[in-house]
């Protein structure tokens, strides 16, 4: 009986290590800290760094200390090359859910990254450099390092997108509260218009054609928006394209559809990673959903759709919080606006 026990137990001891293999190999989505910290792989060609800072502020909003200050100053890790910054620690700032936030690595040397969209999804995550370069949006003389989050969709925390003042898009990431007609309209109605004439070599057809094509602009959409602007310009809509083909047609639901997962926001059958950057994406201004979109992609029950949503999903699939309400076959009554649910067959 002693010998069977003790076999119970090596197998039991077994089975939990082979259990935490397959959870450690099958963990390849990123799950945000609790922490608010940030990390910084310094790029191979910073030479001679001694230091690493980071300066981080709302959108909008003012720095949360000065440049390259104490409180500023990030910590080498055990890792050569990367350092890490305790946002809290640091400037005793409690960064908010939802609030979209910029920060700026940088080096003792001069050398800095370009503006990065974060919000406390992003706590835990690492930023790094590929080689791409971008302009100053205000001096095209002066250029910084894009830097990236390794485990963010770079069209919602990436570089922020932004017309130079010499009419080129530099980053990946609207900012929020800002949409791609936006900026065109911020460019027609500024010097910028007129600094891209003069510095580009390009027609005022081939700046709009090539600025409506990067920002998925369709004609009329241009077309509104000079109007709006009230400037004269040399360019009609048959140099671009509808952009059509970037809307998103193959996954969208028909408006009648009224059965729906919840936290299934893509409506793709399933509750995943997905479903998180979508509603991340929506929430930057970069996908539009429908109404039953919305219903599913309510992940909190609160009634909005906003990042708290994102990060329930999240947390649903890697297991940290199971939400009673996720994964939950509805149906949506237009009749009478309740949502009752139901059993699959």
């Amino acid at each position: 009986m002693k010998n069977l026990k003790q076999i119970l137990s090596f197998v039991l001891v077994l089975l939990l290590a082979l259990s935490s293999v397959v959870l450690t190999a099958s963990a390849e989505d990123f799950v945000p800290s609790e922490e608010p910290v940030l990390y910084f792989e310094v790029p191979e060609d910073w030479n001679n760094v001694t230091s690493i800072f980071c300066h981080i502020w709302s959108y909008g909003g003012d720095p949360l200390a000065n440049w390259q200050s104490k409180k500023e100053r990030c910590t080498e890790t055990d890792t050569p090359g990367v350092y890490s910054y305790d946002i809290t620690a640091k400037t005793k700032a409690e960064l908010e859910d939802g609030v979209m936030y910029c920060v700026i690595f940088s080096a003792d040397t001069g050398m800095q990254t370009y503006d990065l969209l974060f919000s406390t999804e992003c706590f835990g995550d690492t930023a790094y450099c590929d080689g791409t370069t971008y302009e100053n949006p205000e001096d095209s003389s002066k250029t910084a390092q894009a830097a990236f989050w390794r485990h963010q969709d770079s069209f919602v925390y990436g570089p922020v997108l932004s017309i130079t003042s010499i009419g080129n898009i530099t980053g990946t990431a609207l900012p929020p509260n800002v949409f791609a007609s936006d900026l065109l309209y911020d460019f027609l109605t500024g010097p910028k218009l007129d600094n891209a004439r003069t510095y580009s070599g390009k027609s005022d057809q081939e700046i709009i054609d090539d600025l409506a094509q990067t920002l998925k602009l369709s004609k009329e959409e241009v077309a509104n928006i000079i109007t709006l602007a009230g400037v004269e310009v040399d360019w009609s809509a048959g140099g671009v394209s509808s952009g059509d083909e970037a809307s998103r047609d193959e996954n969208a639901p028909l408006e009648s559809t009224t059965d729906f997962i919840r936290g299934d926001a893509d409506m793709d059958g399933t509750v995943n990673i997905k479903d998180a950057t979508y509603i991340q994406k929506a929430v930057a201004g970069l996908e539009t959903m429908s109404l039953i979109e919305c219903l599913a992609g309510d992940a909190d029950t609160m009634g909005d759709i906003n990042i708290k949503d994102a990060t329930a999903i999240q947390k649903f699939i890697a297991g940290i919080e199971v939400m009673p309400a996720l994964n939950i076959h509805c149906r949506f009554d237009p009749d009478t606006g309740i949502i009752h649910i139901v059993v699959p067959e």
